[in-house]
């Protein structure tokens, strides 16, 4: 980890693999925290990292639930019981 000392109004930039730059500032801090102000392309998102894993969590939780359209798929590829089995209540 890169550890940087920044004062109030001063930046630190970073450049992603394609190029773009991306501007962090601070804005304020006192009270146990730092304003943070962050410039960066429409197509980078920012999280917090509490959310970011949360929400990763729930994409992989929602990824392993089943689409209606695949539920239909394991219903029609089900095979039906023959209609002459005789099941153990039956007499």
């Amino acid at each position: 980890m890169l550890r940087l000392n920044r004062k109030k109004g001063q930046t630190i930039l970073m450049q992603t693999p394609q190029g773009e730059m991306i501007e962090v500032q601070v804005l304020d801090c006192g009270g146990g925290q730092v304003h943070l102000g962050i410039e960066a392309p429409r197509g980078i998102e920012v999280w917090r990292a509490e959310l970011f894993h949360i929400v990763m969590e729930n994409r992989k939780a929602a990824q392993a639930v089943p689409t209606p359209a695949q539920l239909l798929q394991q219903l029609q590829t089900t095979e039906t019981p023959d209609e002459n089995e005789t099941y153990c209540n039956e007499k």
